[in-house]
């Protein structure tokens, strides 16, 4: 009950980590902390014969152990080395139950065991690569958006009113002409998932730069990522991984508001009103 009270704590812990880090999915984490209540049932059905070990022996096993699963929850390239020791882990122990084990029983068992190690380490991978850009694009898509804001005051001075009367707003174009922006953005192409438009009025006087996302996006049921080899299975439908854009929509205007719609907007352009109407970015 001890182990099995040790094992519960760890396994929700892993759940708040995997939906705080994104990637992995917590359907890989889950894969691999299913090793270890395996290899503790595979060694009891099949009666392997326990080697008393040193006290010390034992609480350095757990403590690598841990740290193993621990360093696997921030997943990218972290997760390689203890993943590896996990895998090794299982794989020793799965070897052990049918060398040592009681009756024919053992060589399922083990096998059984081996299986289920290989299909935890298949599953944590593809759940690396099934996390959701969408968040990142739209942090991108908001910070283009302020750079041109910034461009614009830059420009509305005497410095680029170039020989004209009054000082005006520039469109995108203009800005990069006057070195202002270091990114190349135009009007109605895509970057990063999100096409950029701008509305500039006659008199040059008001501007409005918006990003919506460029396609429609799709994203597997987020269920699918809770039970063991989700991912898996999405990755062999070919649904593993969402979309390559984000799902709100963002404008800025003279006032360097950024504002956001809660839902992507189904067309292209967007109305000035109707920019000004969405909610204030916090």
């Amino acid at each position: 009950m001890h182990r099995l009270r040790l094992l519960l704590v760890l396994f929700f812990c892993c759940v708040a980590t995997a939906y705080a880090n994104n990637p992995p999915q917590p359907d890989g984490l889950f894969s691999i902390l299913l090793i270890f209540p395996a290899v503790i049932l595979g060694r009891r059905l099949a009666a392997v014969a326990r080697v008393q070990k040193p006290l010390w022996n034992r609480i350095v096993v757990t403590l690598v152990l841990t740290a193993c699963v621990v360093l696997c929850m921030a997943g990218t390239g972290l997760a390689l080395f203890p993943l590896l020791g996990i895998a090794g882990y299982g794989i020793v122990r799965a070897t052990q139950i049918i060398r040592r084990g009681q009756g024919r029983k053992r060589l399922v068992i083990g096998i059984a065991v081996l299986g289920l190690v290989l299909f935890a380490v298949t599953d944590y991978f593809v759940s690396l690569l099934s996390y959701d850009p969408g968040p990142a694009l739209e942090y991108v898509a908001v910070s283009r958006l302020r750079s041109l804001a910034t461009a614009e005051v830059e420009f509305k001075t005497p410095a680029y009113a170039n020989g004209l009367s009054s000082t005006v707003y520039g469109t995108m174009a203009e800005l990069a002409n006057a070195k202002l922006l270091a990114l190349d953005l135009t009007p109605n192409t895509v970057r990063s998932g999100y096409v950029y438009g701008e509305i500039i009025d006659k008199a040059r006087n008001q501007f409005l730069f918006y990003a919506v996302p460029a396609f429609l996006r799709h994203s597997p049921s987020k269920w699918f990522h809770i039970v063991p080899g989700g991912s898996l299975l999405l990755g062999a439908l070919g649904q593993g991984r969402p979309s390559e854009t984000g799902e709100r929509s963002f404008a800025v205007d003279e006032s360097g508001v950024v504002r956001v719609s809660p839902h992507r907007v189904p067309r292209t352009p967007v109305r000035r009103e109707e920019a000004l109407s969405w909610q204030v970015l916090q």
